[in-house]
């Protein structure tokens, strides 16, 4: 059984259609609108990046993320040519996360959208031994 707070924060944030973030709209400060809807986002950074290629976050409104093959990109987990996910080789990189929030997890290079600092690489490797670092 979950609080009704709970029920109540969940039904009014939206996503914003940048870093996919849940932002509260009543509280959000950074608007932008685009083809009649009205997008929410967390930071200035976001709307930035939003203003300057709205068509490319909003192919349909404010929705869209959650309607499209590719919302679930950034788990890893999205859409490939042929149905089934793609492998990367080793030494390839396979998503960006960043070190303070390891949770954050992008297909390419930017910004925490927690804490502003820059995505680094996730390289995948084939050894899969033990760390170097933990060796004595």
């Amino acid at each position: 059984m979950s609080h009704p707070t709970e029920r109540a924060t969940a039904a009014t944030t939206v996503k914003d259609p940048v870093c996919g973030m849940d932002v509260d709209p009543t509280v959000s400060t950074h608007r932008s609108e685009h083809d009649g809807a009205t997008f929410h986002f967390c930071s200035a950074r976001c709307k930035a990046t939003f203003d300057a290629d709205p068509a490319s976050y909003s192919s349909s409104g404010p929705d869209a993320l959650a309607d499209h093959d590719g919302a679930h990109e950034h788990h890893g987990h999205g859409p490939s040519a042929d149905g089934a996910a793609s492998t990367p080789a080793p030494g390839e990189v396979a998503e960006w996360t960043c070190p303070m929030h390891p949770e954050i997890r992008r297909p390419g290079p930017g910004s925490c959208p927690i804490c502003g600092m820059a995505l680094e690489p996730v390289m995948v490797t084939a050894d899969s031994g033990p760390s170097p670092e933990l060796a004595d």
